[in-house]
């Protein structure tokens, strides 16, 4: 999958619009499985919270889909009679199908708890900065992480010579801060309480 996609929530909307989102999430997932391979783009504690607040986002939302789906399925066509299968299914395993749909939407909240609670620890880890010894003459080159509050900080390097920003999670748009927290702390985030989130 190479073409773009342009994200609508408020429309137009179709069928194929439709098809074309839920395609595009499964790719997201298996890029971001690429993407994290072998450390290639995980390399910061502060990745790992962005990622896994970004999956809680995508998870958390799910319950709400499936149960429209449901509801289409079974409230606007097999109470209509228009519902048919072409294994033969009869009308009670049809039925069932709701019954289903209803188990995989509470497993879907039940995931996105589970994920909302990990993002929440995941915001108190940092790579510690190993301490130079007196005796060796060796001094480490990375700069301390800046206080940033309760707000994980992540090194950008987009721009020199770099620095530090906050990596706290806003959204899927925009999955980390990036304020630059070199001289002062995020001023939206670092007093926030630990694993706090924007969410859209």
């Amino acid at each position: 999958m190479t073409e773009r996609i342009e994200l609508r929530p408020d429309g137009p909307h179709s069928d194929a619009y439709a098809i074309e989102v839920a395609q595009a999430l499964a790719e997201a997932v298996r890029v971001l499985n690429r993407a994290t391979a072998l450390g290639r783009g995980l390399s910061e504690p502060a990745t790992a919270y962005a990622i896994v607040g970004g999956l809680a986002g995508a998870v958390g939302r799910m319950p709400q889909l499936l149960a429209q789906v449901s509801d289409y399925l079974y409230d606007e066509e097999f109470i209509a009679e228009r519902l048919a299968d072409d294994r033969g299914t009869t009308a009670g395993g049809l039925a069932s199908l709701h019954g289903q749909l209803g188990g995989a939407r509470h497993q879907a909240h039940d995931l996105g708890e589970t994920l909302r609670t990990l993002h929440s620890a995941l915001s108190h880890l940092y790579l510690a900065t190993p301490a130079a010894d007196p005796g060796s003459g060796f001094e480490t080159d990375e700069p301390t992480p800046p206080d940033n509050g309760t707000a994980p900080v992540v090194w950008d390097d987009s721009a020199a010579p770099g620095g530090y920003v906050c990596a706290a999670y806003v959204d899927q748009a925009r999955p980390v801060c990036g304020m630059p927290v070199e001289s002062a702390p995020c001023t939206d985030h670092s007093t926030a309480p630990a694993g706090w989130e924007v969410r859209s």
